[in-house]
C-alpha cells in the first residue's frame, strides 16, 4: 500500500500484549507505535506524545512494569476488564483503536473473550491479522468472522490472506488492507565486517531467530548439517532465541534438550550454538548483520507471517525456507530458496548449492533486500496513518448513514 504526503493525526489506542512481555506481536505493537510516533515528531504535530496510547493485554497473573505508553491494562481471562477498556475508550479523546489479533493472547474459547470489548466499543477499529486460518474450527471461523465483522477496516500481512478473508470468512475486499510486516532499516551489508563481534572471523554464519518451540523445525537443519559440514567445516549455525513462554508452561524445555542431544550426537559442538536468550533489537540486529545465511524451516504451511522472515527479507540475507504461506509469497522471484517441510536431505542440498556459490547468495540478496524497501517500518506507519484516517472516515460515513436511515424509517 503506497500512500499520499499528507498525514492527519489521530488518537490512537492499540491494544496488544506489549513488551516488556516477550511475545512477537508485543514487539510488533511497540515497533508499530514508535515508528508512528517518529512520523508525528518529523511532521511537528503538537502534543505528539498523548496520541498514541496501549490497552495492554495480561494473560498471566503477573503485574508487568510498562512504559507509560500504557494507559490501561485488561486481564484477559476477566471478561469485565474487556467492558471496562471499551467504555474507558468510549469517553476518551482517543479517534480509533488498533487492534493486534492472533486467538492464543485473548483468552476464552478460541480467543473470543475479545468480542466484549468489541461489542460494547463506539469507536472504529482497525484489526491486524496476525493468523488467518484456511480451515479454522467452528469456534475459530465464528469468532474471526465476529472479529471482523466489529472491525472498520482489517490488516493482513500477505496477499493470501486477502484472498482467504474474502472466501473463507465472507469479509467485503473493500474492507481488506495488505500492509507488510515492519522491518528495520538496515543498509545493504558484508557480513565479515561484524564476525568479529562472535570470535567467527573467516567463518559463514547461518541464522536462525525467534522464541523457540517445535513448530519452528530446527531439529530438520541440525539434522542436515553432518553432511554439509563435511564439505564446509567453517559453517556456524546460530539458533537465537529463548523457548517461547507458553512452551515453557506446557513442556518445559524437552523441546531446546532434544535439539541439544541432536548436536552431541552428531558431534556438532562446533558448528551449533545456542543463545537461549530473548534479546534487546539491537542485540538481534548485531546477530543479523553477521549472518550469510537466514534458515526458516518452518513446518506449519498455514503461517500467513513471519517477522523473522520479514527482518531477514529487509536486511538482504540469503534465505533457505519451507513453503509456508508467507514463505512462498516473500521468497518469489528468486528471493529465497524453498525446501519441502520435514525433509533435511533437501536442507543440506540447498544449503551446500548455497554456500558453493557466492554469485548465487549475492543475487539472491539483493534480490530480497529491494523488496524490503517497501517493508522499513518509516513506510508502514504511513500505511497505517492513513489506514486510521481511513477508517475513521469510513466510520463517521456508515454512522452517519444508519442515524439517516433510521431517521427516515
Amino acid at each position: 500500500m503506497r500512500t499520499p504526503n499528507s498525514i492527519h493525526p489521530l488518537k490512537v489506542a492499540f491494544i496488544s500484549t506489549y513488551p516488556p512481555q516477550q511475545c512477537g506481536i508485543a514487539t510488533f505493537t511497540a515497533d508499530l507505535l514508535n515508528c508512528v510516533k517518529n512520523l508525528y515528531i518529523q511532521k511537528k504535530y503538537v502534543d505528539h506524545k498523548n496520541y498514541l496510547r496501549v490497552i495492554a493485554l495480561n494473560n498471566k497473573n503477573e503485574d508487568y512494569e510498562y512504559n507509560k505508553d500504557v494507559c490501561f491494562t485488561i486481564k484477559t481471562k476477566d471478561i469485565n476488564e474487556y467492558r471496562q477498556a471499551a467504555d474507558f475508550i468510549n469517553h476518551s479523546s482517543l479517534d480509533i483503536v488498533s487492534l493486534q489479533h492472533e486467538f492464543g493472547i485473548f483468552s476464552g474459547l478460541d480467543g473470543s473473550n475479545i468480542l466484549y470489548l468489541l461489542e460494547a466499543l463506539k469507536k472504529p477499529v482497525v484489526t491486524t491479522l496476525h493468523t488467518v486460518l484456511e480451515k479454522p474450527t467452528p469456534g475459530q471461523l465464528k469468532t474471526m468472522k465476529k472479529v471482523c465483522e466489529y472491525s472498520t477496516q482489517i490488516v493482513v500481512l500477505a496477499q493470501k490472506a486477502v484472498s482467504l478473508l474474502q472466501e473463507v470468512y465472507n469479509v467485503p475486499r473493500e474492507k481488506i488492507v495488505m500492509i507488510h510486516h515492519g522491518t528495520p532499516n538496515l543498509p545493504f551489508l558484508d557480513p565479515a565486517y561484524y564476525k568479529e563481534e562472535f570470535q567467527a572471523e573467516g567463518k559463514k554464519i547461518m541464522l536462525t531467530f525467534g522464541l523457540l518451540g517445535p513448530n519452528k523445525g530446527i531439529e530438520y537443519v541440525l539434522q542436515a548439517l553432518p553432511e554439509v559440514v563435511k564439505k564446509f567445516p567453517d559453517l556456524v549455525y546460530f539458533v537465537l532465541g529463548a523457548t517461547h513462554p507458553g512452551v515453557i508452561e506446557r513442556f518445559g524445555e524437552k523441546y531446546r534438550q532434544s535439539l541439544e542431544k541432536i548436536v552431541l550426537d552428531n558431534n556438532l559442538q562446533k558448528n551449533v550454538i545456542f543463545f537461549n536468550q530473548y534479546v534487546s533489537m539491537e542485540r538481534l540486529l548485531e546477530f543479523v548483520k553477521a549472518a550469510d545465511i537466514y534458515i526458516n524451516p518452518y513446518v506449519n504451511k498455514e503461517q500467513i507471517s513471519s517477522g523473522t522472515l520479514a527482518y531477514a527479507v529487509a536486511s538482504g540475507k540469503a534465505i533457505i525456507s519451507t513453503p509456508y504461506w508467507y514463505a512462498e509469497e516473500l521468497l518469489a522471484n528468486e528471493r529465497g530458496t524453498l525446501v519441502p517441510f520435514r525433509n533435511s536431505s533437501a536442507i543440506a542440498d540447498a544449503l551446500i548449492k548455497l554456500l558453493s556459490d557466492e554469485t548465487l547468495r549475492d543475487r539472491m540478496r539483493k534480490s530480497a533486500y529491494e523488496l524490503g524497501r517497501q517493508m522499513i517500518w518509516e513506510e508502514i506507519a504511513k500505511d497505517y496513518a492513513h489506514t486510521f484516517e481511513q477508517a475513521l472516515l469510513n466510520y463517521r460515513h456508515n454512522d452517519n448513514y444508519l442515524v439517516s436511515k433510521k431517521n427516515k424509517d
